[in-house]
C-alpha cells in the first residue's frame, strides 16, 4: 500500500521561496546591460574599426572646421563608431555617449552626436537642445534615410558620415567655406496643418498639468519605411571621461531631439 508523503511545514515553503528569490536575483538581466563607452580621444572614435586613417582625417577636418578648431565656439560635430550594443537602445547610449564625453559648449548646447552601431546596423543623430531648432528630429530622419542609409548598405561608411555631416551643418547653418554645400540640406520653412497645431496645443496642455512628472526624450525612428514617433525614459547619469585633448566642450545640454535608423 502508497504511503501518502509527508506535507511540506511552513518552513520548508519559506526556505523553499528564499531560495527561488535568490536564483531569480543571482540571473543576468538583459534590460539592466549598458555597452561600454569608449575613451573620447577626437572628433572621430572609430572602435568598430572600419574606418581608413585617411577617412578618419577626412571626417575629423570637417568637424574641426565647423567647431572654429580646438576649443571653438562652434558645432562640436562628433562621430562615433561601435560594433555592437549589447541589446542597449541606441537611444538611451546615445544620451550616455553624450553625457559622459560632454559633447557641446555649456550654455550653448551645441553639440551634435553621430552614433553607428556597425553589427547592429543601427544609426541615431542626437542633436544638443541649442540646435533643435536648425536641425529638426524630421530633418535628421532625413538625413539618415537619403545620406546615411544608402551609403551603409554598401559599406561606405565614410561617405555617408561624410555626406551627412555636410547636410547636418548645412540644416544648421554652419556649413565651413570650402566644403561643396550641394550635399547640404537646406532648412524646409513648412506651415502645420491644423491637425499638428492641435496635437501641439494638447502636448503642450499636458505638459504643464503633469510638469513634475518623468522626463522622457522623443525622437524619430526609420526602420526602412517611414519615421515614426519614438522615446523612454532618460539613460545617462554621471559618468566621467571628457577628456579627448581637448575636444570635449564642457558639456552642453541634450533633451532626446534628433532621430534613429536602421540600413
Amino acid at each position: 500500500m502508497a504511503v501518502a508523503a509527508p506535507a511540506a511545514g511552513p518552513r520548508a515553503l519559506a526556505v523553499a521561496a528564499l531560495l527561488l528569490a535568490a536564483a531569480l536575483g543571482a540571473a543576468p538581466s538583459r534590460s539592466a546591460a549598458q555597452a561600454a563607452i569608449p575613451p573620447l580621444t577626437g572628433p572621430v572614435v572609430d572602435a568598430a574599426g572600419v574606418l581608413s586613417r585617411g577617412d578618419e582625417e577626412r571626417l575629423a577636418a570637417l568637424a574641426r572646421a565647423a567647431r572654429g578648431g580646438e576649443g571653438g565656439q562652434g558645432v562640436q560635430l562628433q562621430y562615433l563608431l561601435v560594433r555592437t550594443l549589447e541589446g542597449e537602445p541606441i537611444e538611451d547610449y546615445s544620451i550616455r555617449v553624450a553625457e559622459a564625453w560632454k559633447i557641446g559648449t555649456r550654455g550653448k548646447d551645441n553639440g551634435v552626436l553621430v552614433t553607428v552601431a556597425v553589427d547592429d546596423r543601427q544609426v541615431r543623430i542626437e542633436v544638443g537642445g541649442g540646435l533643435e531648432g536648425g536641425l529638426t528630429d524630421v530633418q535628421s530622419s532625413r538625413i539618415i534615410r537619403g545620406a546615411i542609409a544608402p551609403a551603409f548598405r554598401q559599406q561606405r561608411y565614410a561617405d555617408g558620415l561624410y555626406d551627412a555631416g555636410v547636410q547636418i551643418l548645412g540644416a544648421l547653418g554652419a556649413l565651413p567655406q570650402g566644403v561643396d554645400a550641394r550635399r547640404a540640406v537646406r532648412p524646409q520653412v513648412r506651415v502645420p496643418s491644423l491637425f499638428v497645431l492641435l496635437l501641439f496645443v494638447v502636448a503642450f496642455v499636458i505638459r504643464v498639468l503633469t510638469g513634475f512628472g518623468p522626463r522622457r526624450r522623443r525622437s524619430l525612428w526609420w526602420g526602412g519605411g517611414g519615421p515614426w514617433g519614438g522615446g523612454g525614459p532618460w539613460g545617462g547619469g554621471g559618468f566621467g571621461g571628457g577628456g579627448g585633448g581637448g575636444w570635449s566642450g564642457g558639456g552642453g545640454g541634450f533633451s532626446g531631439g534628433g532621430a534613429s535608423g536602421r540600413w
